[in-house]
């Protein structure tokens, strides 16, 4: 388990083993509902965490959006918890490491 801290949150990440499987078995149809049920978790988190940023900050969505670079209506689908591109996890992440 690691703790890292982003725009102003502690982030805790925990190791996780991934399935093993053969190409066309069952376990290979388990792994992808799994895989989907990590990427809508991972989605709701990021979710929660740009929510809180924004509430904290007393920002409008267009000002949030702004801050990170992204249209604001990306943002407010984003923190609905609904999938993101990879610009606009990219995007998200650069904002939330502070990397230029």
């Amino acid at each position: 388990t690691k703790v890292y801290s982003a725009a102003g949150a502690d982030i805790v990440m925990e190791s996780i083993s991934l399935p093993t499987t053969r190409p066309g078995s069952i376990g290979e149809i388990a792994l992808a509902g799994w895989a989907t049920k990590v990427r809508y978790a991972v989605a709701m988190r990021i979710a929660e965490l740009l929510r809180a940023w924004r509430h904290h900050g007393e920002m409008s969505v267009r000002e949030a959006a702004e801050r990170i670079g992204i249209p604001w209506s990306t943002y407010q689908r984003v923190e609905k918890g609904h999938a993101m591109s990879g610009e606009t996890l990219a995007a998200i992440l650069r904002w939330m490491l502070e990397v230029e």
